[in-house]
Order: C-alpha cells, then sequence, then structure tokens
C-alpha cells in the first residue's frame, strides 16, 4: 500500500482524516468540534497500487500484470504525392496530379479475459470517415480454432491479406479489382501442421457498404482460403528462406459492376464493365492461386484471380462473362534485409539498424519491380489493363518509410496509355 503525502487546506476536503492539532499536542480531541487545523500538517491517505503496464511497441500498449486484459492503440498515414500523364483518349480526371492522404486510420484493439479479442478500427482520409475493421475474437472455440465476429477482410489473396503498411508497393495490382473485400459476417480461423498450414473459412454479407450494414436478399457469400509455407528453401537459414503456396474461393449471392485503375490512385476508372451487369448479375464465384518465394534479401511472388459473374445480359457474347488477372513481382533488398513472414501473409520488414535519428545506419533499401494484368473483355472489348511498376523503398525505421513508384500502363482501349511518379510518405504509429 503507497501513500500520498500533502498540506492540508480545508476540513471538507477529506472528511473523516485524522488532522493535526495546533501546538502539536499528542492530546485527542474529545469531539471533532473540539479540533483545531494546522494548515502546515501533513496528511497521508492510502491509494492503491496500479497493475497496469503502459509501454510503446510500435504502437501504444496497455496490459494488467495478469495479462487478463490488454489494449493496444495506433493509427497509419499515407500521404501520397501523384504526377500523371496520359494519351488524349484519357479524361482530366485520369491524368490530373494530384497530393492526398491516401489512409488516415486509427485503431484500438486488445483482448480481456485471455480468450476474448476485439478491434476498432477508422479511416479518415474521407470526408465522410468509414469502419474498416470492427469485430469480437473468441479464440480457441473448439480445437484451437478462433472465431471472428463483426467486419473484416475476406480471407481471399495473398497480398489482399498484407496490411497496406507493409505491402511492397504503393497500391495493390491490378488482380485485386476481383477481389472481395471487407464484409461483415463471421470467419473461422485455425492452423495445422505444427503451424505450417493455415487456413481461414467465412460467411458474409456480400454488399458491405462503409458504414458495415449489408442488405438485400440473397445478399451472402461465402468465402475461404488455405495457405501452406515452409521456410526449408534450397538450404537457406529458417528465418531468411520461405516457400509459400495458397488458394482462395469465393460464392457470392449478387453481383454488381467491376471497375479499376492503375497501380496509382486516380479519381475515376480506367476500365470498367460499364453497367452491362448491374442488375443482371444473380451472383459469381472466384478463385484464387498464389506462390511466393524468399531467399534471403530476395523475394518473388504472383497471384492468379478468374471470377465467373453469372448474368444473362440478353447478349450471348457477354452473358455469364469470365473476368480474370494476374501479377508477378520480385523484390531485392539492398541492405540484406528478409521479408518476415506469420499465418499466411508477409508482416512489417525490421532494417537491419535505422537511420540517424533512432540508431546510426542507413535504414533499409528494397527494389522491385512488378508486371500485372487485368482483362475484362468479355463483358466490354478492348476493356483491359497492362502495368509495369519499378518501386523504390526506403525503411528509415520500423515506424516509417519513404516510398516511390513508376507506373506504365497500357490500356486495351485507344489513346488511353499513361504514365506516373507516384511517392508516398508512410508513418505508423
Amino acid at each position: 500500500m503507497k501513500r500520498i503525502s500533502f498540506v492540508a487546506l480545508s476540513t471538507a476536503m477529506l472528511p473523516g482524516a485524522a488532522l493535526a492539532l495546533s501546538g502539536g499536542s499528542d492530546d485527542k480531541p474529545d469531539s471533532p468540534d473540539d479540533a483545531v487545523l494546522d494548515p502546515t500538517a501533513a496528511i497521508t491517505v492510502p491509494v492503491q497500487d496500479t497493475d497496469m503496464r503502459v509501454y510503446k511497441k510500435g504502437d501504444l500498449r496497455f496490459e494488467t500484470a495478469d495479462q487478463m486484459f490488454t489494449a493496444r492503440l495506433g493509427g497509419r498515414l499515407h500521404f501520397d504525392w501523384t504526377f500523371i500523364s496520359g494519351d488524349d483518349g484519357l479524361s482530366q480526371a485520369q491524368t490530373e496530379d494530384n497530393i492526398q492522404f491516401r489512409r488516415a486510420r486509427v485503431f484500438w484493439r486488445g483482448t480481456m479475459y485471455e480468450r476474448f479479442g476485439y478491434k476498432l478500427s477508422f479511416d479518415f482520409s474521407d470526408a465522410d470517415p468509414a469502419f474498416k475493421d470492427a469485430f469480437l475474437e473468441v479464440k480457441d472455440v473448439i480445437g484451437g480454432v478462433d472465431l471472428l465476429i463483426g467486419q473484416f477482410k475476406e480471407p481471399f489473396g495473398l497480398e489482399y491479406m498484407v496490411s497496406s503498411n507493409d505491402i511492397t508497393f504503393i497500391e495493390r495490382a491490378e488482380s485485386f479489382a476481383l477481389n472481395p473485400d471487407r464484409g461483415t459476417g463471421l470467419m473461422f480461423t485455425g492452423d495445422a501442421l505444427d503451424g505450417d498450414l493455415w487456413w481461414a473459412a467465412g460467411f458474409f454479407g456480400s454488399e458491405t457498404d462503409r458504414a458495415g450494414e449489408s442488405s438485400g436478399d440473397g445478399a451472402y457469400a461465402f468465402t475461404t482460403r488455405v495457405a501452406w509455407a515452409s521456410d526449408e528453401v534450397l538450404g537457406q537459414p529458417d528465418d531468411e528462406s520461405l516457400l509459400h503456396l495458397g488458394a482462395a474461393f469465393t460464392n457470392r449471392g449478387t453481383e454488381g459492376d467491376f471497375s479499376a485503375r492503375p497501380e496509382f490512385d486516380v479519381a475515376t476508372s480506367f476500365i470498367t464493365t460499364g453497367g452491362v451487369l448491374d442488375g443482371v448479375a444473380d451472383g459469381s464465384h472466384g478463385v484464387g492461386v498464389e506462390a511466393a518465394v524468399v531467399l534471403g534479401p530476395f523475394s518473388m511472388q504472383g497471384e492468379y484471380v478468374y471470377r465467373n459473374v453469372d448474368a444473362d445480359t440478353g447478349d450471348p457474347a457477354t452473358s455469364d462473362p469470365v473476368l480474370n488477372g494476374f501479377y508477378v513481382q520480385a523484390s531485392y533488398f539492398l541492405t540484406g534485409e528478409s521479408r518476415p513472414y506469420s499465418k499466411g501473409h508477409f508482416t512489417r520488414v525490421q532494417p537491419r539498424s535505422n537511420w540517424n535519428g533512432f540508431g546510426d545506419g542507413i535504414g533499409a533499401w528494397e527494389l522491385a519491380l512488378r508486371y500485372s494484368e487485368l482483362d475484362f473483355e468479355e463483358v466490354n472489348a478492348d476493356n483491359s489493363l497492362d502495368d509495369v511498376t519499378l518501386g523504390l523503398n526506403w525503411y528509415l525505421n520500423p515506424a516509417l518509410r519513404m516510398m516511390a513508384n513508376v507506373v506504365l500502363v497500357s490500356s486495351g482501349l485507344p489513346d488511353s496509355d499513361a504514365e506516373a511518379l507516384a511517392l508516398r510518405m508512410q508513418y505508423t504509429f
């Protein structure tokens, strides 16, 4: 039990507290009315010891001594500059230079009573703030299987499951346009083979809006993903090598139109299914396959996504169209780091030596190259995009990253090619 001492100012402040008598007498008063307040006397009041620990480890963390309750407060800030030029067939909105907060998020997550977790995440980069993640997690429901209930990422694709803080390029590849996004529902996750195999399967509302609401008859989806990884590749050390293989499937009860932009952020899409599927698509199913390899500072990964839409457009040429896309990318750390991996996806790069200000090194430097392709041609002729993206990343420390991408865009539409230089300052806290 600790005690706090202070100078007494009035008897009203601490009723019932022991007061020192004037003159320093040891005699006790016969009644409270006989007490005379000495304004210079010290009073001690018992207070309880706190068992809450607060510390910084990336984000701000709180935990009780018994770790029955933990909490983390953090966020991200992605500030982008994009300089675009394009052919005459593109609109002004597609070629305008822009400066923007691509993401401005805060989150609060933690655990309670050991087996229950939660997360709330909001994005304030838009004039209309939106939920990102908002879920409750129940750990070890049965046989090591965890349950998530709320809004979160549907389990589909390798690059999508990587946090936007940790993706190699400023924007995800073109094939992401065919991915499910965050959904509201429930999902089971677990692992097997001593943690080498990770899986997830969930049921979601297929039309989740920015507020996390999904409505509509038949507006449901089932999405699942399986990922396997081994750290024994070509004799490399366990923490510097990886072979990853994965596959995902989604079946959706309703569907709308699809659109896509290049691998930089612009006001309007470059290609779209153009209203052909709107109101006539009864659903779709999609398949994704993925692979990655890490050999020390070198890594390579790729994905192929197939989406078959159930739609009777009245035209045999465009009914039940197949949309597909893929990408292949490679990266190399000039400073010797290796991409870390956990539970089916890549995680935060930790520089071997931080740049001046929190260390005496130069940080981590990474070169990357990607080719990606997206094809909507079974809906609208010539609706395709090919991107070549060259990236340079500077990780000053685990919280701060500078990124530069040069993007060359080739569109199937006439006079619709473009080039862009995209820059990002990224702070994670």
